[in-house]
């Protein structure tokens, strides 16, 4: 009996352990291809692999959320990315897309905490992408490192919350 609730308890931890993993693995792809976009003289095969990774990220929420909000999800974070590779002037108004969705599909989520990371990571994805553009070698490591870390806050942030939403799928 204990070693079935052991067994029980160790097979949840485990689904945890893969939520993060797996969400620390797409945010993590999506610095480096949208890095991979900027940065390589083979723009156009680049910029087709990093618009894959809205669709990875967003396809790993459907086991959780509608295809409407899966759908919503992938919009959102397509046009984040392609912003930020462009550097366009409406970064803000694409991450506030983002944390719009989320919030909507996840009530968990604190708005203002999930802003601080979506705004952090888009802020440095920016610094990022401006850097390099500018021939700054040294200060686009030393961002991308930067993104990095805000990369896989955002996603352990994403990944609490959605674990929390979903408790019971993960006892």
């Amino acid at each position: 009996m204990i070693g079935n609730f052991i067994r029980q308890k160790m097979a949840g931890y485990l689904r945890q352990a893969e939520v993060y993993g797996s969400m620390r693995r797409m945010w993590m792809e999506s610095a480096f291809w949208t890095r991979e976009a900027v940065c390589l003289p083979t723009k156009s095969e680049s910029l087709e692999r990093a618009l894959t990774v809205p669709q990875v990220i967003s396809g790993f929420f459907g086991d959780y959320y509608s295809d409407a909000t899966v759908k919503q999800i992938e919009i959102a974070l397509t046009g984040h990315m392609r912003a930020v590779i462009n550097s366009a002037e409406d970064l803000k108004a694409h991450g506030e897309r983002i944390i719009r969705v989320m919030t909507n599909a996840n009530s968990h989520l604190n708005e203002g905490e999930l802003r601080d990371h979506v705004e952090k990571f888009t802020r440095l994805s920016a610094s990022w992408v401006a850097s390099h553009k500018g021939g700054q070698t040294k200060a686009g490591i030393a961002a991308f490192d930067t993104l990095v870390d805000a990369a896989t806050g955002l996603a352990d942030y994403l990944s609490t919350n959605l674990i929390a939403q979903f408790n019971e799928r993960f006892k």
